[in-house]
């Protein structure tokens, strides 16, 4: 098995590539990163498996938000233009409304039309019967890929309702980029790499908010006894509520090899409640250091390595999917010694590239 962690900014874009118990080569991608990640990185990528004359297996749309879905958008433009063949084979998306789409969009004001015109992958996938017959949402019964167990671990029932509950009304634009206002994990502007380790306090922590981040499908992948977390966007409440319905506690704990933390490092989609419930010594970073809304937080990843239920023989390490100037900086202001004191190192890919791993 080799996992590949793409380079889309301070986006999501991964691809599980395994060997069935079949023998038969299997991909799974996990969102696509922004429209820009299909024309850097995605394009190229899709043409070496259809090259090799592999499929998507699975391609699972975590949420609505650009940062996720934009590339698959892209994807399925130059598919209905016939400048690009799909190979996926199947799709888990939960669309924030279908019933207002084709055909009734010729009936609608020109406001609608152009919010419907702009969900391009639920108007591709109804025209393709594609879309999943039932909503993706959490259970302790997993699915089945070959050999691999796919367990849905966010969203619950009530958050998806959420999200179609808000979109009912067709006059309602689908929100693309995330929502300030909304969301308690980018309520802040300013980045915190100017506060030391000591400084910081999580007694006062508060969830995200934004009902779109809380549809986020998130993950636990295993094959051949090896796990795999991937958190997307999602609350960590409903993620911890999925796990422990599936036996894990703090006496108890998840063992997996990685956790892809969630939503980019921030503070309120990542609680102490939840790393306290995982036993992992090696984390993902998908983001970069020019987002204007200060990811990864500093906060969030002292949290992770101050959480009172790490082992101190704990060797900890953060791979990021990006490098740059500003990432570099996240623990400056504490010294190199700061390292060696909590026992972790910061991993960055060669400039330009993600990273991939393999099993």
């Amino acid at each position: 098995m080799r996992v590949y962690f793409y380079n889309a900014g301070c986006g999501d874009a991964f691809r599980v590539e395994f060997q069935g118990i079949s023998g038969k080569i299997r991909n799974i991608l996990i969102d696509g990163g922004f429209q820009r990640t299909f024309r850097n990185i995605l394009a190229n990528e899709i043409k070496l498996i259809e090259s090799k004359k592999e499929n998507i297996d699975l391609c699972v749309i975590t949420h609505i938000h650009d940062d996720h879905i934009g590339a698959l958008e892209t994807y399925v433009n130059a598919i209905t233009a016939s400048r690009a063949n799909d190979i996926i084979l199947e799709w888990w998306y939960n669309p924030p409304r279908i019933n207002n789409l084709q055909p009734k969009l010729q009936r609608l004001s020109s406001v609608a039309q152009s919010i419907g015109q702009a969900d391009v992958v639920t108007s591709y996938l109804q025209s393709k019967n594609a879309l999943p017959e039932s909503a993706i949402v959490s259970s302790i019964i997993p699915y089945e890929l070959d050999g691999m167990n796919i367990y849905i671990l966010s969203p619950d029932q009530k958050s998806l309702d959420k999200l179609t509950n808000k979109y009912n009304d067709p006059k309602i634009a689908i929100e693309r980029i995330e929502d300030e206002k909304s969301s308690r994990a980018v309520a802040a502007k300013s980045r915190d790499y100017h506060k030391t380790v000591e400084e910081f306090s999580f007694s006062g922590w508060t969830e995200d908010r934004n009902i779109e981040n809380g549809s986020s499908i998130a993950l636990l992948t295993e094959f051949m006894g090896k796990k795999i977390l991937w958190l997307a966007d999602a609350f960590s409440s409903i993620v911890v509520t999925s796990l422990e319905g599936l036996g894990y506690s703090k006496s108890n704990p998840l063992i997996c090899d990685y956790v892809k933390i969630a939503h980019h490092g921030s503070l309120g989609n990542n609680s102490s409640a939840l790393y306290e419930m995982i036993k992992c010594n090696k984390y993902i970073l998908s983001t970069d250091g020019y987002n204007v809304h200060g990811l990864p937080s500093k906060a969030c990843l002292v949290q992770i390595l101050k959480n009172p239920c790490r082992e101190k023989t704990d060797h900890y390490t953060f791979y990021m999917t990006s490098t740059d100037a500003v990432l570099e900086t996240i623990f400056e202001i504490d010294g190199e010694e700061i390292f060696k004191k909590l026992d972790f190192e910061m991993v960055y890919p060669i400039k330009g590239s993600g990273f991939s791993i393999e099993f």
